[in-house]
């Protein structure tokens, strides 16, 4: 018997919605789904508010 198992799901896109849904079973046969709603927010995302412009100086007419 594992107790505490975990398992990585890999190569997830950024900002994307996954459902998730696991099952136990055991001698006495299946238990209840357990389903999550998981939404990624990690990664190389850009920032969510673009920087200002760089200054440069500009010629006078």
């Amino acid at each position: 018997m594992r107790l505490n198992a975990s398992h990585t799901i890999q190569n997830l896109e950024t900002f994307t919605q996954y459902l998730v849904s696991v099952q136990v079973f055991n001698p006495e046969g299946p238990g209840p789904n357990a389903t999550v709603l998981v939404m990624t927010d990690e990664g190389d995302a850009p920032p969510s508010v673009p920087p200002p412009p760089p200054s440069f100086p500009t010629p006078s007419f």
